[in-house]
Order: C-alpha cells, then structure tokens, then sequence
C-alpha cells in the first residue's frame, strides 16, 4: 500500500513539474492597427525605422498652411538648438552633482550643484513654454482647439507613447 501510494506520488509530481515547466504559449502580434507602431520602433542598433514626420502629421491633422509651415519650420531649428545647448548643461551639472557626491563634498557644495540643475532645468521647461506659446500664436484658433483635444486624447492613451505614435496610428480628423 505504502509502496502504491509512493509510485502515485512519483507520478504526480513527475507530471505536475512538467506541466508547470512548459512556457505559455506566445501571443500574436496583435491587430493590423498596430503595424505602424511596429515600424516606429527602433532595431537592434538602435536606428529608427519608420521615423513619422511630426509637423507632415500636424499638416494634414490640422490643415496648415504653407506659410504656417514655414512659420514653425522657423521657431523649430533655434528651439532644438537653444535645447541642445540646455541638455548639455543639464547633463554636465548632473554628473558635477554625482561627482561631488562621490567624492563626500561638502553639504553647501552638493547643495549648490543641485540648485545650479535645477536652474538649468527650470530654464528649460521655460524655453519649453516659450516655444509653445510661439507655436501657438502661429495658429488659428480653430487649429488651436483642434490641437488641444489632441493633446488631451494623447494624454488619456499615455500607453501609446506620446503624440508622436498617436498620430503614427489614428490621426485626428477634422471634426466639423
């Protein structure tokens, strides 16, 4: 009897361990929706495939006009500039933070790095809201109300990775 119950045992463990080892079955890439999605994405050399023109989108979504084109083609190429210029500070007085932590500087001087980021942070959502309400103003204010129901469309479906992707997937149309 002990000898039945030992083999039942043997047994069940046997093939309880082999189903609990087997992987799940892998999911289907999902619907043809996302097939534009898939193209933004990057390979393995982190190269962007399928890159989407933000301000073609913006053209076509809120019908601009060549001269509004060309108006946010000239507020783009400074702000990116002033941007990069931001970033490199930005980074530059992170890694002075980072190091005067490491090298157990003084309170006042770990204290002063990260105030001298935070600046430079500060200076940079400015820049941000500069060029935003720079953009704005080259807009109608139908385009306007269009791009902020976007923007809060965008904000509710965080999941799928900003404007950017969002218009990659389900461009807004005009609803009039």
């Amino acid at each position: 009897m002990k000898g039945r119950k030992l083999l039942i045992l043997f047994i069940f463990a046997t093939v309880s361990s082999q189903a609990l080892g087997q992987q799940a079955p892998r999911r289907r890439s999902g619907p043809a929706v996302f097939a534009a999605a898939k193209a933004a994405q990057t390979n393995k050399a982190g190269v962007r495939q399928g890159k989407v023109d933000l301000l073609v989108k913006l053209q076509k979504v809120l019908s601009l006009t060549e001269a509004q084109v060309v108006a946010i083609k000239a507020l783009e190429t400074p702000h990116n500039e002033n941007l990069q210029g931001l970033r490199a500070a930005a980074k530059e007085a992170s890694e002075t933070t980072k190091a005067a932590i490491d090298q157990g500087a003084s309170a006042t001087d770990v204290g002063n790095a990260v105030l001298a980021a935070h600046a430079i942070r500060q200076t940079i959502k400015a820049a941000n809201e500069q060029h935003k309400t720079a953009f704005n103003n080259v807009l109608t204010t139908d385009q306007q109300g269009r791009l902020a129901r976007m923007n809060q469309m965008v904000r509710r479906a965080r999941g799928l990775a900003g404007l950017e992707r969002y218009l990659a997937l389900a461009p807004l149309r005009n609803r009039e």
